[in-house]
């Protein structure tokens, strides 16, 4: 008799815990993650300018501009990495940000892989760092790594 009150306690309270779960609310999964700070502001270089905001990412090359936010923004977060680009497609950026020394003077810049994948290294790489008088001069590099 004993072990009968204590199996249906049990049973009633897994009811209920599982009650209780089925009454909240059901996560979004269309929800953008967001950039993090510290790849937000304006980057500038290689004929680019980037506005990297917590949910949008605007690109000005050459007077073709381009805006992702909402649903077309595809932004994956990783270990020093942050990758953004389109949803839904291959066209997608992998951005870190390095120390380098840009004319002469360390700073922090926003590195990314440049267009052409090549399967060994090195590997061709750009950088945009956040002075404007950067923007028309061509920022390259090669890196021996991917990230």
């Amino acid at each position: 008799m004993k072990l009968k009150k204590v199996f249906m306690l049990v049973a009633l309270l897994a009811g209920v815990g599982i009650g209780l779960g089925m009454l909240q609310s059901p996560v979004s999964a269309s929800a953008s993650r967001a950039i993090p700070r510290a790849y937000r502001g304006h980057w500038y270089g290689n004929h680019t300018t980037f506005i990297v905001k917590k949910h949008s990412v605007y690109s000005n090359y050459n007077g073709a501009k381009n805006t992702l936010k909402g649903k077309r923004l595809y932004v994956s977060i990783g270990k020093n990495v942050c990758t953004w680009g389109v949803s839904g497609t291959d066209a997608v950026l992998s951005n870190k940000r390095v120390k380098r020394t840009i004319h002469g003077k360390r700073q922090s810049v926003l590195m990314n892989f440049a267009d052409d994948y090549k399967p060994a290294a090195p590997y061709s790489v750009r950088y945009f760092t956040r002075h404007k008088s950067d923007r028309n001069k061509k920022l390259m590099g090669h890196v021996n790594y991917r990230f």
